[in-house]
């Protein structure tokens, strides 16, 4: 499940717009749109276009349990 406040900050962090997001990434606003408000989880393939754009590491975006400990 793709963390949404991540999503969330990492965009705003670049200064971008669900709209620029979805142009440098190739997934749909829609979409975007939908894992900001919790209305999809996104799948890897989706996850991957959007680190990508944003500059992160995959793993970045992802809800872990235990994501505490990893650090």
């Amino acid at each position: 499940m793709i963390d949404n406040t991540l999503l969330i900050l990492s965009r705003g962090k670049k200064g971008l717009s669900i709209r620029q997001l979805s142009k440098e990434s190739g997934v749909g606003a829609s979409t975007i749109s939908k894992i900001e408000n919790k209305k999809s989880t996104g799948s890897l393939l989706v996850a991957s276009k959007l680190a990508k754009a944003l500059d992160l590491e995959i793993d970045k975006l992802f809800i872990l349990e235990g994501r505490e400990e990893m650090k």
